[in-house]
């Protein structure tokens, strides 16, 4: 426990001179003309783990300065008091507290330039204690730390007063980002960092529904008025681009609409001199599927909008349509079934640990649907072997702690996570397609028999492969659709069962604010797939309400990402 004086106002002991405490502003200010920020603080805790040595720095010698720097204020971070006002707070200290609460337990030291361990929208914060020591740099950075900062410290109890201080804090950044927008002699790393820190913080404070994706909206069109290249090599610039691609290809799967980041040189340019990490090289596998969803939506709004014959279109127009919808979603089908094959083999991947060690994913394979009661005799999640619990008629396991798996590394977290997470997108997009434009053909091939024209080109013989806008079709409406949609959605359940029993190790406490905004997008995707089906997965479902909420409760309060039935939007 540590007592700060009560005698020394904050502003002298920011500016580590001597105060006489006079009150209501001490002397010292009164002659510099500084603002007062006065004698009320209020003791807290905040628990820390003393972290590893630092890992050796790479050979450039700026960034030896800045592991340096970075290792002296991880040595500061530990105790800290919530004062009543922030106006005596420093910039650096600020950047200290965002390390503290953002950064997982094991990462602190680790250099900025060390971009081979980087993970899920984390690696910019790494550069934040760098930019705010910088002199030269405008008040943009400082203001936009200290909202970010204001907006962690707010999550506590000890914290809750300054809500409305962090909101002056918000105005006053879009005020100051406002002004480096318009002029060209900021520099964009600043720039980029605060839109970062204001975006992190309608996460957690949110002001509007759409704040959040307006300022990934602006952050992707600062980054794209540079070139890849620009990225490549300056360590800063690749931090946020590492740090912040991830969000823009979350955001635009959610928006379903494409990302400049699908593009051939911002998949290979940035990482010329930066080798990519197993998520970033994941990310650059799944980044062209919001195109691929957002030609799915066009081919089903053509075909929604398609007028009927009453409207006077012709057996013949109609005809066409159906060929030409067939061939459209073959197409589609067959691009979805080749980032499926990639993300395959991320599933039989073997990563690399931070120790270098060569580990292998855990095998999660979903226990046998009905076989209630059974045991299963496998290494479960925290490697002793040993029975597993019961499952459920339904297949779910009747508790969370044994099957979740341990993951060798936040990094194989991740990487597991989130691929099976893209996996669902996937094969629900696929499903879509054969339900959708299969219907429509079906309609075709039925009215073209009707009038005795024998298919007009709907279907072909079944010479082409499964992924040909012909045999595919008929076989697909012969059989009812059950069966190849039945095992997409079965393939699908898997999946989001896998996500579910293993977001618990990204919500750990080590795991800090980082883990918990790791894992939003991979849990949503699972919990839009467990709940087509409430009554059969019934024990999932509630285990990612039970995640939604843990989360909440980290301080992420942005309601748009969680569902609608969670506690916090049920007002309790």
């Amino acid at each position: 426990m540590k007592y700060k004086q009560t005698r020394v106002c904050g502003t002298c002991r920011a500016h580590k001179i001597g105060c006489d405490g006079k009150r209501p502003s001490c002397s010292q200010c009164s002659f510099t003309g500084r603002n007062c920020a006065g004698y009320q603080l209020a003791t807290v805790f905040i628990s820390y783990s003393a972290a590893a040595s630092p890992r050796t720095p790479r050979t450039v010698s700026s960034a030896k300065a800045s592991s340096a720097k970075q290792k002296h204020i991880t040595q500061r971070i530990g105790q800290y008091s919530i004062p009543a006002s922030l106006n005596g707070i420093t910039a650096q200290e600020f950047a200290t507290v965002i390390l503290n609460c953002y950064i997982p337990t094991n990462k602190h030291n680790l250099s900025i330039a060390d971009t081979s361990t980087t993970q899920v929208c984390g690696a910019w914060v790494n550069i934040l204690p760098r930019l705010v020591d910088k002199p030269f740099l405008g008040s943009l950075i400082s203001s936009a730390v200290k909202t970010f900062a204001a907006a962690i410290l707010e999550r506590t109890p000890e914290g809750r007063h300054l809500t409305s201080q962090n909101f002056e804090d918000y105005n006053s950044t879009l005020y100051h980002l406002k002004d480096a927008l318009s002029s060209p002699k900021r520099f964009f790393i600043e720039t980029a960092a605060a839109i970062s820190c204001l975006a992190m913080s309608e996460l957690l404070l949110p002001t509007s529904q759409t704040a959040f994706d307006t300022h990934l909206h602006g952050l992707g069109a600062l980054i794209q008025s540079h070139p890849p290249s620009a990225f490549a090599s300056d360590t800063a610039f690749h931090a946020v681009f590492v740090g912040t691609r991830p969000l823009f290809i979350f955001q635009a799967l959610t928006a379903r609409t494409p990302t400049f980041l699908s593009q051939r040189p911002w998949t290979t340019t940035p990482f010329r001199h930066h080798p990519a990490s197993d998520m970033q090289r994941l990310l650059s596998d799944v980044a062209i599927l919001p195109s691929i969803l957002h030609e799915v939506d066009g081919l089903l709004l053509l075909l929604v909008r398609t007028p009927d014959s009453q409207d006077g279109a012709t057996e013949a127009s109609t005809a066409s349509l159906a060929t030409a919808a067939a061939a459209a979603a073959a197409n589609l089908r067959s691009r979805l079934h080749r980032v499926l094959a990639r993300l395959e083999t991320w599933n039989r991947h073997r990563f690399q640990s931070e120790n270098a060690a060569t580990t292998v994913l855990p095998d999660l394979s979903p226990h046998i649907p009905g076989d209630a009661g059974a045991t299963h005799d496998r290494e479960n999640s925290y490697g002793r072997s040993g029975p597993c619990c019961a499952t459920s008629a339904a297949g779910s396991c009747c508790c969370c702690c044994c099957c979740a798996p341990r993951f060798p590394s936040l990094l194989a977290a991740n990487v597991s996570v989130h691929a099976w997470a893209f996996g669902i997108v996937c094969l629900e997009e696929v499903e879509r397609v054969d339900r959708v434009v299969g219907a429509a053909v079906g309609a075709a091939v039925g009215a073209a028999a009707e009038r005795g024209w024998g298919g007009g080109g709907l279907v072909d013989d079944g010479g082409g492969d499964d992924d040909d806008a012909g045999g595919y079709w008929r076989s697909h409406e012969e059989g009812g659709g059950g069966g190849l949609g039945g095992d997409l959605r079965s393939r699908a359940v898997d999946l989001a069962v896998k996500v579910s029993r293993s977001i618990e190790y990204l919500v750990q406490d080590e795991m800090k604010l980082f883990g918990p905004a790791s894992a939003i997008f991979p849990l949503q995707a699972a919990y839009r797939t467990l709940c087509r089906d409430p009554g059969g997965n019934a024990r999932e479902i509630e285990r990612c309400r039970d995640f939604f909420e843990r989360i909440r409760r980290k301080g992420y309060r942005a309601k748009k990402y969680f569902p609608p039935d969670s506690a916090e939007l049920r007002g309790q």
